[in-house]
């Protein structure tokens, strides 16, 4: 059964990551909006699934996505 969560979890964390890296270029950053609740997802099917690995990962994009906002006012 966790397993079931564990893989999807683990995908969108990667995917989230992508997205977060796509972010990072100049006037892309407004596409933070979008991709920290995909990281939120994420993290909550990584949570019920067990994976560490979608857990980190997951963390680490809405640290990153919300400190990429507040630098470029949510805008930039």
């Amino acid at each position: 059964m966790r397993t079931i969560f564990a893989i999807p979890g683990l995908l969108l964390s990667f995917l989230s990551l992508f997205f977060m890296f796509l972010a990072m270029i100049p006037f892309l950053g407004w596409f933070n909006w979008l991709n920290i609740p995909l990281a939120v997802v994420a993290l909550l099917f990584s949570l019920i699934g067990g994976s560490r690995t979608g857990v980190t990962i997951s963390v680490v994009v809405i640290l990153l996505g919300i400190f990429r906002l507040q630098m470029g006012w949510g805008i930039i």
